[in-house]
């Protein structure tokens, strides 16, 4: 039984990594991390993407030549682990759901006929939308629950 587990974990981590390295390959040669000017795509770093290498670079070195640094990020992230990944991820929805209510564009064709049907009692009668759902029924729980949430929350968009 204990072979039979080797092999199997040897097998998992064997598969895990050839997937993370091809993953991490990929993302390095990718012609989306643009650092400089690209003549193909013709855009450039912006200073956002700029500060924000410069600020990762910085703090690694920090990490390296500081053991008092060294130490703060060990006991924050190690020693205080679940605080630090409670607190963090606290702050991420919060500044996901803080992006998409300031941020977010108006719907496309497909979740715009959702959002249309969900919120406009009127839109029964419509052709175009009645016809949408005809052809399209697996997006009739999605619609009803937009409807439920549109409903319950007071909000359209």
């Amino acid at each position: 039984m204990r072979r039979f587990y080797n092999f199997s974990h040897g097998v998992i981590n064997l598969f895990w990594r050839l997937l993370f390295y091809l993953m991490l390959f990929f993302a390095l040669t990718s012609p989306n991390i643009i650092i400089g000017d690209n003549a193909t795509f013709g855009t450039s770093t912006t200073m956002v993407t700029t500060g924000l290498v410069l600020t990762i670079v910085a703090i690694c070195v920090m990490i390296y030549a500081y053991p008092g640094i060294r130490a703060w990020f060990y006991k924050v992230f190690v020693t205080r682990k679940l605080m630090t990944g409670s607190l963090m991820l606290v702050a991420i929805l919060i500044l996901q759901i803080l992006f998409i209510y300031f941020v977010h564009p108006n719907s496309g064709f497909d979740s715009g006929m959702l959002v249309h049907a969900a919120t406009d009692k009127t839109s029964a009668w419509d052709q175009d939308i009645t016809s949408y759902f005809s052809l399209n029924q697996n997006n009739l729980p999605i619609m009803l629950f937009m409807h439920w949430l549109s409903v319950s929350f007071h909000q359209t968009q």
